[in-house]
């Protein structure tokens, strides 16, 4: 199977609110934001499925070397082999993958502490491009409430969305409209659970429009 094929499959499905968020960007942008959105949910998935920590610590270990491989050989992942098409491209730091899988084995030895990086969002500010180094600051906010989202923690959600929408600076929202659709997206969703396909397309419409 064609990696960012297997990529979107995982994490952007048609009507998914990361298939909305990058429907307006070009074809090497788009690909490269679902393929580091697979990577995340790698790694979300070894949380979710493995209760043996061992066998956690090994798939971590995996991973760790299928990254040495985006950079320095050819990785096997279908995931892993979609990054190291872009990571050149873009220019993407190694150390941020790291930073991710990092983050993950803290989480699973560590349970009662939350260890949100905002990495993801990093990489992805990267790959849509940016004026100004304020910019990365609003990556880090984003990151975090999507991050805090996920396990449910609303107020921090919250916090950290609202955050993210005040400090992008208005000549970055051209680029970033992406992270603003997925920032909306989600604010929505931490006050109505379920939201349909069709609020999804509105709500990017919308912000693609205004960008």
């Amino acid at each position: 199977m064609d990696p960012i094929h297997y990529c979107r499959q995982q994490v952007a499905p048609l009507g998914s609110a990361i298939d909305y968020s990058v429907r307006y960007l070009n074809d090497d942008k788009a690909n490269a934001v679902i393929a580091l959105y697979a990577f995340q949910h790698a790694m979300h998935d070894i949380k979710a499925k493995c209760t043996d920590l061992s066998i956690a610590d090994a798939k971590l270990t995996w991973w760790r070397n299928e990254i040495d491989l985006v950079y320095t050989g050819k990785p096997n992942h279908p995931v892993a082999q979609a990054l190291n098409d872009i990571v050149t491209a873009f220019s993407l730091h190694q150390q941020r993958f790291d930073n991710i899988i990092n983050a993950t084995e803290s989480d699973l030895h560590h349970p009662d502490t939350v260890h949100c990086t905002g990495e993801m969002q990093l990489l992805i500010s990267q790959v849509l491009g940016f004026s100004y180094d304020k910019t990365l600051e609003y990556a880090k906010q984003l990151g975090l409430g999507l991050e805090y989202a996920a396990i449910g923690d609303t107020t921090l959600a919250r916090q950290h969305l609202s955050n993210a929408q005040t400090t992008l600076p208005i000549i970055d929202h051209k680029t970033q409209f992406p992270g603003l659709i997925m920032a909306a997206i989600t604010q929505r969703l931490l006050i109505k659970p379920r939201i349909t396909p069709l609020r999804m397309w509105w709500i990017a419409r919308r912000l693609r429009r205004h960008a």
